[in-house]
């Protein structure tokens, strides 16, 4: 039980950070392109350029409106329409996202 509330209460801190678009896990122990290195397990957004949102690939794909980038990431394709994307935890999207096909959610 005590594991299943620490398991929701990580995936919802993840998806708020996620949704400020300013921090992300890192992959791998690396971070993407326009985001450095950060405590623990969490990349931070550069404050300098504006870099394009970022989200993990699973199983070697990416969500609709994301290009195939270097390493673990995909990037927000320049043209698409911004719009939240996180991973799915077991098959769910957390509150607030809508899920969509493979592996992601959509907001």
């Amino acid at each position: 039980m005590h594991r299943l509330i620490a398991a929701t209460v990580l995936l919802s801190a993840a998806a708020l950070a996620h949704a400020q678009g300013d921090v992300i896990p890192k992959t791998n122990g690396s971070c993407p392109s326009g985001y450095h290195d950060g405590p623990g397990a969490y990349c931070y957004q550069n404050s300098y350029g504006n870099p394009r949102d970022v989200v993990e690939k699973v199983g070697g794909q990416c969500p609709s409106g994301y290009s195939n980038g270097p390493g673990a990431y995909c990037y927000q394709n320049s043209y698409s329409r911004p719009q939240d994307v996180v991973v799915k935890v077991n098959g769910r999207c957390p509150s607030g996202y809508r899920d969509g096909p493979g592996a992601y959610c959509y907001r």
